[in-house]
Formats: C-alpha cells, structure tokens, sequence
C-alpha cells in the first residue's frame, strides 16, 4: 500500500486514490465471485 501511495499521491489527490481504488477492489472482488 505504501509503494502505491508514493506513486499515486504525487500525481492525483489522496482521497480520489483511497475512493478509486476501493472502487477497483470492489469491481474485482465482485468479478472473482
């Protein structure tokens, strides 16, 4: 998660990070069930 943050935080804001990618977990998690 930390590695992800230090190349995602520069480029975007944190909390659209955070919300996009629970987005992204959710949408995956629901395709693997």
């Amino acid at each position: 998660a930390h590695i992800f943050d230090i190349l995602f935080v520069d480029n975007s804001p944190r909390s659209y990070y955070a919300s996009d990618l629970s987005g992204h977990m959710q949408r995956d998690i629901g395709v693997n069930r």
